[in-house]
């Protein structure tokens, strides 16, 4: 299509087989009423002189094994992108996606670009061994969906802010990277679609809530997690990790507070260290006094070996063991009022703190096990 004009579908449009072309400075606008049809392994390309394609209807692939694509700058508001078979790539990089919906079928891939910005966005993952491929990108607001067996993969560093939660059996995962924040940012997702390892948030003075479920680590591999808030010249900002949810730190895993970050389990909250046959978690601190405060519930789940907690701490609130060993390790602690529960066989250590804890108010004990204050 070549001209310095709009091309408007408010039909059906069926690809088959072939690429088509825009040129020109062409605006392709796939309006509400629209569907742009992809039958076969075929393609959208960016012929020359700056076309664009704008979308609040309907791209979906629906036949091949292949990748149909669409390769030209993108702007949704609203609308749909849909994968039944194959992968369909949506957009160059740099795109911006408004209230759209990316649903990828049982044993389809959606593949998304980098520098895309999406507001209130919804990804659905809808069947076994689909899967929706996320470039590094900015999220303001987003909802996700993941059956059994399915996938959404976060890559490289992204941006997030307003809500981001979902459900489902299957898995969101972010990896290898840098969330960082925009502004302050709530997590709320269903217990073990979350899952983040080997990876850096960093809050920018803002604050993160987990108001669902968050699982930090790997069961079976040593991974590292870092909280951090610095501006662009890698000053710290502080900042706050509310845990109104679970917070799980799974296997041989470390979790890193810097840069004066607070890491607040509230009244509500769940710390869980899930120690499996590879190894044990810890929460560890580096520079410019971080610390956590806990409010809530601290619990080591499960594993034999010896879980450790050494940030400074101040706690009203219960910890538990429920097997294994959880040492408490700071180089200082608060414990006021602090309800105590370790089952028989498990151990909670109070006496790795060699600068002596601080204990006040009046302390409660349940269960078999062994607290051990002092060596």
């Amino acid at each position: 299509v070549c001209s310095s004009d709009l091309f408007y579908n408010e039909g059906k449009v069926v690809q088959q087989g072939g690429n088509f072309q825009l040129f020109d400075s062409v605006t392709l606008n796939n309006t509400s009423a629209g569907t742009w049809q992809f039958d076969g392994d075929t393609a959208f390309n960016n012929g020359s002189f700056s076309p664009t394609v704008v979308n609040s209807g309907t791209f979906e692939k629906t036949s091949g094994t292949g990748t149909s694509s669409i390769n030209l700058p993108l702007t949704a508001s609203g609308g749909t992108f849909q994968a039944g078979s194959g992968a369909l790539g949506a957009g160059q990089g740099g795109d911006s996606f408004t209230g759209a919906t990316f649903n990828a079928q049982a044993g389809a891939t959606i593949n998304l670009g980098n520098g895309d910005t999406y507001s209130a966005a919804t990804f659905n993952a809808q069947g076994a061994s689909a899967a929706i491929n996320l470039g590094s990108a900015t999220f303001d607001g987003a909802t996700f969906t993941a059956a059994a067996g399915a996938s959404v993969n976060f890559s490289g560093d992204n941006t997030f802010s307003g809500t981001l939660g979902g459900s489902g059996a299957g898995t969101v995962v972010v990896s290898t990277g840098t969330i960082d924040l925009a502004g302050d940012t709530t997590l709320n997702f269903a217990a073990g679609l979350f899952n983040w390892y080997n990876d850096t948030i960093n809050l920018r003075g803002h604050t993160l809530t987990n108001s669902g479920s968050l699982s930090a680590g790997l069961p079976t591999q040593g991974t590292n997690d870092f909280i951090a808030s610095t501006d662009a010249s890698n000053n710290p900002l502080g900042g706050t990790f509310e845990n109104n949810g679970t917070l799980v730190l799974q296997g041989p895993m470390g979790l890193y507070l810097y840069d004066s970050v607070v890491l607040d389990n509230s009244a509500t909250g769940n710390v869980q260290f899930a120690g499996t046959a590879s190894g044990e978690a810890a929460i560890r601190v580096g520079s410019d006094t971080p610390s956590l405060t806990n409010e809530g519930t601290i619990e080591k789940t499960s594993g034999a070996g010896t879980a450790d907690l050494a940030a400074p701490f101040t706690t009203t609130g219960t910890i538990k063991v429920d097997s294994g060993t959880l040492t408490l390790d700071p180089s200082s602690a608060q414990i006021a009022g602090t309800s105590f529960n370790v089952a028989t066989g498990a151990t909670l250590d109070l006496a790795g703190n060699t600068n002596g804890n601080v204990y006040s108010g009046a302390f409660t004990g349940t269960g078999g096990g062994t607290v051990l204050l002092e060596n």
